[in-house]
Order: C-alpha cells, then structure tokens, then sequence
C-alpha cells in the first residue's frame, strides 16, 4: 500500500501536466511516515484476530470429529453484549450532551471544532456497539428485511436461512459494509444541508437584481411601479412597504413582501412551518426573532405599533435573517393595521434576460426610467445587487473527491463480501451436493448463493444509513445551526441500490462454483 501511494505520487504530477495543470511530485519516499504506517497497519491487523485466535484456541480436540461448529457461545458472550451495550451508552450520553449544547441561532462563541470532535467520538462509540451487538440485530434485521425473499421461492428462502443461520459471520460482513455506507450517507447529507443553506445565504445577499428606495427615508412613488413593469427588460417587478414595530419591548421591522415572489423562491426554507402566501392574522418571523421570543409555527406573537396591538399566528419561522433585514412579514391589510401608509418604501426587480448581457439591459431600463423629466430629482436610489455567486467549484471538487474515497471503504466490504462468500461455498459444499440430490437445480443453487451475497448488501445499507443519518443532522447542527437538514434520498436511494447489486455481483463466482456441485458429494465421507 505505501508502495503503491509513493508510485501514484510520482505519476499523478506528470499525468496534470499532460492536461495544463502544474503539481509537484515528492523529492523521495518519506520514510518516517512509510515506516508508522506500515507498523500501525500490522498492529491493527493483530488487534483486529485477538478474538478469533482466543476462540480458536478454546476448541478441543473432539470438535475436529464433528461434521459443524456452532458459534453460539462465542458470538453472543456475555463479555461482548456488555462491551457493546457500554460502548452503545457512552454513544448515546455523547450525543445527548451534544445536542443539549447545539447553539441557538445568532450565537457566534459556539466551539464549532470541539462539538464535531465529541459528534466523531460519538459516532465511533456507535460504531463499536454496532461490532460488538451486530450478530444480536441480525436476525430480527433479517426477519423484517426478507419477507419478500421468503415469497419468490425455494431459493429465496434458503438466502435468508443460509445468512440467519450463521448471525456472527452476517454480523462482520454487513457491518463493514455498513461502515462504508454509514460514512458515504452521512458526508452526501451534510453536503446536501449545507448546500441548501448556502443557497439560502445567497438568497438573503442577492435577493433581486435591483432594489429601489428613496434617498432620505421616504416613500416611493406608486406609479414607478407601473413604469419600471412596463420595461420589457425587467421582470418580477415588485413593490412591498415596511414599518416599524415593538415586539416585547423592542424595535423590529415588519414588511409585507410576499417571500414567494423572492428569486421565485428558490434557496427559501423554513424551520418550523410552510413558507407560502399568508393568510390574514398570519406572520413568518426570522430566527433571531423566533429564538428570542421562544415562538414556531401555530404559536402567536403581538406586534406593537404607535401603541395599537395586533395578535398574529406564526405561520413559519426562518432558519435565518430574513430578506431585505426585515424581521417580520405580514400580509398588507395587517401591515395597514400596524400603521404603515399606502406608498411602497422599496421596489424589486430581475432582469428579465440571462447572462452579463441582459443584466446590462436591465440596468440601462432602470436608469432610463428613473432619469426621465418627471423624475430627475435625484431622491430615488437604485441599487444593483452584485451577481448572484455561483456554487464554490472548488469546494464541489472537494467533496466528490471526499465521496469516491470513502467509496474505496465501500469496495473494500464488497471484496470482503465475495470472500465470505467463497469460504461458504467450501464450508458447505456437502450441503450444496444435499440439496442437488433433494432435487434443487443448480440455477437455483446459483440464485441462492447471488441473493445472500445481496442479504448482506442489504443488511449493511439498513445499518448503515439507519447509524449515518442522525449522526449527519447532529453533525448539520454543530456546523451550522441555522442550515436546514435535507436528506438526498436519490442519491441515497441510489448508492443502496448500487451496493445491493455490486455485492450481488461479488457472489457471481462462488455462486457458480456452488451450482457445480454435483450431487454426489452428499454422500461422499470427505471432500
């Protein structure tokens, strides 16, 4: 492996310069680091068979006389369910302390570094109770997962008693497999979370390509409105007023933009509730706001304006500031009932064709319009918001390139998988040669076989995401408290589909080796 990693580094730097790009290769093979590594690596690999060769040793002479070993004393210890169960408390007590210190929204002191530590330390706990208990959540696992197998005949559910019947052999297959699985589900839900709340970032800088508001304070004319909408080179012009309110005390601003008309919507969520077109008495309020007064959706909050009082229903609340600095919005017929005039204070507008181009028309037809004779006093500012950042290329290259390593840790449990698979075919070959004899066909032989290596596929994907996905929220929520938590369920409806068929595929060669087995062997006193 050293080896191999030392000749990739001498060879990638001269394929990127092929391509433009100028890397350099390492002067010589550090051998501190190669040395470590290699050490480290038999040392985990001794630790890693301390167990088996402690059972191997405990085997007496007389065992060698029987036709199978059975592995119920050594899977289900007592000394491994307690390991397990203490490692499966310690993963739970530092998951409780970590969610009960997540930060609350605008809180800047939050330890970002220290909370993922503890998250990782909590995951790797999990991880252990999931080795230790693995041959204990088999069985019911498979119970729930193979009722369908059960159903498409002989061979079906000779898969699913092939792999119950041996629950600590499933165990340590499916669980590294889960590994893989736990670690690529979790980092493709964190990037989808932060993605999402990148986005919204973006949308709360650049929420129109133009904003319009008069210089000192003021109101706007209302028939701007009409003349800048009637520019073919704009679109989704519009007008919204703001006010000033108390609530609890305090000053805030309220509005009645309608947040369905911002960028069309697109980067917008809520944290608690549905962001849509409000109905009257209904309000979304911004999540410093939110945490401040201790409100979500369906509670009710009071707006106080030149000592008039109006009861609202939250109907959402955001996991952000809101666009434009406000704090809270309203429908109009409310924001009238809390005082504010008739004229629009701020004016919004896209450019209606894409690119550099159509951005520049855009804003030749707002200076047009705000130059002419009737408006040529200065009082109105337009603003261009700065073009709308594109997604962080680098950090996209980054993260594919994280995923396909950690698909290395997926491909590795599959190799994993074709070797436990050829073993049983060894292991049970007399019993393969029995069911030729009862009459089972060696296709079906074959089927059976493919469909326990897709069992353990099965299995581990189960686990692994169920261990993955709250781990990936947590994790969310350490980094970034205000990002709001989105599950990819294509790409992870996806990355299950592909390891049940690419462990399938693994079984290919020890399934045929098993549908060659002639019947005779049933009978045979050895093999």
């Amino acid at each position: 492996g050293v080896l191999a990693a030392w000749g990739c580094a001498r060879l990638v730097p001269a394929v990127a310069g092929r391509f433009g790009h100028d890397l350099s290769a390492p002067a010589a093979l550090p051998l501190p680091q190669a040395a470590l590594t290699v050490l480290g690596t038999g040392l985990l690999a001794v630790l890693a068979v301390l167990a088996p060769s402690v059972a191997a040793s405990r085997v007496s002479p007389l065992q060698a006389l029987r036709t199978a070993t059975s592995e119920g004393s050594t899977v289900n210890g007592a000394g491994r369910t307690v390991l397990g169960v203490l490692c499966a408390a310690g993963a739970v007590l530092l998951a409780r302390q970590q969610y009960a210190s997540l930060p609350e929204p605008g809180d800047t002191a939050h330890d970002r570094f220290a909370a993922l530590t503890l998250v990782v330390v909590s995951g790797g706990l999990a991880f252990l109770a999931l080795i230790a208990l693995g041959p204990l959540l088999v069985r019911p696992v498979l119970s729930a997962l193979a009722v369908p197998l059960r159903r498409t005949g002989a061979a079906g559910r000779l898969a699913v008693a092939g792999v119950g019947g041996a629950p600590g052999r499933a165990a340590s297959v499916s669980v590294v497999v889960a590994l893989g699985v736990c670690l690529v589900g979790s980092t493709l839900t964190c990037l989808a979370s932060l993605d999402a709340y990148e986005r919204y970032r973006r949308t709360l800088e650049a929420p129109a390509d133009f904003h319009l508001y008069a210089g000192e304070g003021g109101t706007l004319d209302r028939t701007l409105v009409a003349d800048l909408a009637a520019r073919p080179e704009l679109a989704d012009v519009t007008a919204f007023r703001t006010a000033e309110v108390a609530d609890d005390g305090r000053s805030a601003t309220v509005t009645d933009l309608d947040l369905t008309t911002v960028r069309s919507g697109t980067g917008l969520t809520a944290r608690t509730g549905v962001l849509g077109r409000l109905g009257p008495a209904e309000v979304v309020v911004d999540a410093e706001h939110a945490h401040r007064l201790g409100v979500e959706a369906g509670d009710r909050v009071t707006l106080t304006s030149a000592g008039r009082p109006v009861r609202l229903t939250v109907a959402a609340t955001l996991p952000g500031a809101g666009p434009h600095g406000a704090n809270f919005f309203v429908t109009p017929a409310d924001l009238t009932r809390l005082g504010a005039g008739p004229a629009p204070t701020l004016i919004t507008a896209d450019a209606a064709g894409d690119g550099a181009e159509g951005r520049a028309r855009a804003h030749r037809a707002v200076t047009e319009t705000l130059t002419g004779p009737e408006r040529g006093d200065g009082r109105v500012v337009a603003e261009d918001a700065a073009t709308r950042a594109g997604p962080d290329d680098d950090l996209r290259t980054m993260a594919t390139t994280v995923v396909l390593l950690l698909c290395l840790t997926v491909l590795v449990a599959v190799a994993g998988v074709a070797t436990t698979a050829s073993l049983t075919v060894v292991e049970r070959r007399r019993a393969f040669g029995l069911l030729r004899a009862l009459g089972l066909g060696g296709a079906a032989v074959h089927r059976m076989v493919t469909l326990e290596c897709a069992l353990h596929g099965v299995l581990g994907g189960v686990l692994g995401l169920a261990l993955g996905l709250p781990y990936a929220w947590l994790a969310v929520r350490a980094a970034e408290v205000s990002a709001p938590f989105t599950v990819p369920a294509g790409q992870l409806a996806t990355v299950l589909a592909a390891l049940v068929l690419v462990t399938a595929a693994a079984g290919t060669i020890p399934a045929l080796r098993a549908s060659r087995t002639p019947p005779t062997v049933a009978v045979a006193r050895g093999d």
